[in-house]
C-alpha cells in the first residue's frame, strides 16, 4: 500500500464516521427521570387513596408493601456511572399494572359454533357418532 491508498482510505472512513449518528447511552427523556419525580408524585398521591390504589394495582396498600419487602432485593439493582437504577416500587408497579390491564387488552375469545372448522382434520365415524351420542359405551370383541 503506498501513500494514496492510505490516505484514500483514511477519507471514505472519516466520511463513514461522520454519517454515523452518535447514540445516547441514556435518552435525554430518561435522563430527567429522577429529577423530575414524576413517578413518587403520582405514587404518593395514589396511596393516600386507597380505593384508587386498588384499581391501580389490584391489590391493597398493605399487601403492595408486604411483596415490596419479600422480593425488594430481588428486584434492584445496582446504580452505575451511566445511569441509575430504576426504583424498586417502580418495578413492582409496572408489573403489576400490566397484569391487572392484560386480559382486558387481549381480544375476546371467538365464540364456539357448531360448524366444523374448515382446516381441521376430519373426525373418524366412530368419534362422529359418540359426539352425537350414538355410539353405546360397550365394546364388542371379536
Amino acid at each position: 500500500m503506498d501513500v494514496e491508498d492510505v490516505a484514500a482510505i483514511y477519507y471514505i472512513y472519516s466520511r463513514y464516521k461522520k454519517k454515523q449518528k452518535k447514540r445516547d447511552w441514556v435518552h435525554p427523556y430518561l435522563q430527567t427521570r429522577d429529577e423530575s419525580k414524576h413517578f413518587e408524585l403520582f405514587f404518593e398521591e395514589l396511596k393516600k387513596y386507597g380505593d384508587k390504589f386498588f384499581g391501580y394495582t389490584r391489590m391493597s396498600l398493605k399487601s403492595f408493601e408486604e411483596l415490596l419487602n419479600i422480593l425488594k432485593t430481588n428486584i434492584t439493582k445496582q446504580n452505575t456511572q451511566f445511569r441509575n437504577c430504576i426504583k424498586p416500587e417502580l418495578k413492582l408497579t409496572l408489573v403489576l399494572r400490566r397484569g391487572s390491564c392484560d386480559r382486558s387488552t387481549q381480544p375476546a375469545p371467538a365464540p364456539l359454533s357448531a360448524e366444523p372448522r374448515r382446516h381441521a382434520r376430519p373426525m373418524s365415524r366412530r368419534a362422529a357418532a359418540t359426539r352425537a351420542g350414538v355410539v353405546s359405551t360397550a365394546t364388542s370383541c371379536s
